[in-house]
């Protein structure tokens, strides 16, 4: 299976010698992580986006953006510790409250029905008042919004690596990994 990352070309230096999760965002869907996608034009999208982000930041202009594709075995995924969503409809509730608590949103309110409960043992590199594991590795859909009325962007999907374990089986793919570079 062929697992895609978007990102900006200066970047792909930093990958090339390893990744490193320090370096990852915090606050996203599944926390902080490794994002990945079997999408090639959805990790397209998102090196222009990440590529237009640092062309503001730096007040560079004519950086370029790159796609890196990791050629992983089927077999390597297994021993990783996954959690997979795969009904991204709004009901599912572990799903949103995961994303929620993920993103960084406060605890729930019992109190108040538009709260969702938190799953106890999805603490993703964050602090979880009820204890909890992290998990290697999730995959799942997209979160569009996640207020209200929950939506996720159906065509795209996301592989996220979470633990040093996890970014070992992508690392040891770089040497056959895929990098095409292209302008914004």
């Amino acid at each position: 299976m062929w697992l895609w990352h978007g990102t900006a070309e200066p970047v792909v230096a930093n990958i090339r010698r390893g990744i490193d999760l320090r370096y990852c965002q915090r606050k996203t869907d599944f926390g902080r992580g490794f994002y990945t996608t079997t999408y090639q034009q959805q990790a397209r999208e998102w090196a222009i986006a990440k590529t237009q982000d640092l062309q503001v930041l730096q007040r560079r202009i004519g950086l370029r953006a790159a796609v890196i594709g990791f050629p992983v075995p089927l077999d390597a995924l297994p021993p990783l510790r996954t959690l997979p969503f795969v009904r991204p409809e709004p009901s599912n509730e572990l799903f949103w409250s995961f994303v929620r608590h993920c993103r960084g949103f406060p605890m729930s309110d019992s109190n108040n029905p538009s709260h969702y409960p938190d799953p106890p043992d999805c603490t993703h590199l964050y602090p979880h008042p009820a204890g909890g594991t992290c998990y290697d590795m999730v995959c799942g859909p997209v979160a569009k919004r996640w207020g209200r009325r929950p939506q996720v962007y159906l065509s795209y999907d996301q592989y996220s690596f979470h633990t040093p374990a996890a970014v070992a089986i992508l690392n040891t793919l770089l040497p056959s990994a895929r990098i095409d570079v292209f302008d914004v």
